[in-house]
């Protein structure tokens, strides 16, 4: 596994309201491969439990994107959502879900993600001189730019549901 450099702390987001979720999660989807243009986006994990109140959903999302054939910029997302229950809105087609949403996100940009310079010793020291004295600015810039695209992305999902504040 290449060497993750993370662009930040864990950043937390979180909602109590009412949300149309069929169309959140298409958005978010969307958003992160034809917007962002993510190569490829994962759902990891999926989970869902029933309760009397409703119903907790949990769900993990990766998404990778090639910047050259060394680096890539990776973001995770956790969204939670407790207590979901289903609700009726007036002159809506659309099904409309109330519950307590927490997103999570990570991102971190990805060196040598296909492992060939960590096999040997020498080879990783080699990688290491040149990340850290050859292309270290360049990197700074990949860090800089991933850390911006995060940003946005929260942005966008916080307009899709007009919250004010990240927690």
């Amino acid at each position: 596994m290449g060497e993750k450099d993370y662009v930040t702390d864990p950043l937390k987001l979180s909602f109590s309201g009412t949300v149309p979720f069929d169309v959140l999660y298409k958005t978010m989807n969307n958003w992160v491969l034809k917007r962002y243009k993510y190569d490829m986006l994962k759902e990891l994990e999926h989970n869902t439990v029933k309760k009397k109140e409703g119903k907790d959903l949990f769900i993990k999302w990766r998404a990778f994107r090639k910047i050259t054939d060394y680096v890539t910029y990776t973001i995770e997302i956790e969204l939670k959502i407790s207590d979901m229950v289903e609700v009726k809105r007036k002159g809506s087609s659309k099904k409309w879900y109330k519950g307590k949403f927490d997103f999570l996100f990570n991102a971190y940009v990805l060196k040598d993600y296909e492992d060939r310079w960590s096999k040997h010793a020498l080879t990783k020291f080699m990688r290491e001189l040149s990340d850290r004295f050859l292309t270290g600015s360049k990197f700074d810039e990949y860090e800089a730019e991933l850390l911006g695209e995060l940003q946005k992305f929260i942005a966008e999902i916080k307009a899709f549901l007009g919250v004010q504040k990240v927690a």
